[in-house]
């Protein structure tokens, strides 16, 4: 610490700007390796109440590896944490066939099935209106979904814990 126009100023290892997910997820992490860390955040942002949910499939291999890490961190924090982690299908429609072959590509490394927009109705939900907006749709399993909030505040209780602070 160091006093700037008569203000104490304390030093730390770790400034982070934004408590969202990502914010929130450095925090954790940069406590948990020792370093001195401050997040600064202010109000609840919009990933407070629209994130926490994953898919495994992606138009590149290395984003598809990500997403299954993901997948295995929120499963691993639902056993010791209340998020409300539930494993999900995840269903990417496809306007055009040119969405639909990227769609259908990505099978080569992950896990999916291509669903034909006649389908839609007994394998996505019966209550499809059948409209012709879509021309297929891609279901991918092992996919997951949590409550963001309870998401956001494990991570920064994690990292408050471990001698951090949220200002």
């Amino acid at each position: 610490s160091f006093y700037l126009n008569n203000e104490k100023v304390n030093e730390v290892d770790v400034l982070i700007g934004g408590g969202g997910i990502a914010g929130s997820s450095l925090f954790k992490e940069m406590v948990l390796r020792g370093h001195n860390t401050v997040l600064v955040d202010y109000g609840k942002g919009s990933s407070y109440r629209n994130i926490a949910a994953g898919r495994s499939i992606f138009s590149i291999p290395e984003l598809s590896d990500i997403a299954e890490n993901n997948f295995r961190i929120f499963k691993e924090m639902s056993k010791s944490y209340d998020i409300d982690f539930h494993v999900i299908n995840y269903v990417s429609f496809a306007e055009n066939e040119e969405v639909l072959a990227e769609l259908s590509k990505s099978l080569q490394w992950t896990r999916g099935e291509v669903i034909d927009k006649k389908d839609f109705k007994s394998r996505i939900s019966e209550y499809f209106d059948g409209n012709n907006r879509y021309v297929g749709a891609l279901i991918t399993p092992d996919c997951w979904q949590a409550t963001p909030g309870k998401v956001i505040n494990v991570l920064r209780n994690i990292g408050v814990e471990g001698g951090g602070e949220v200002m």
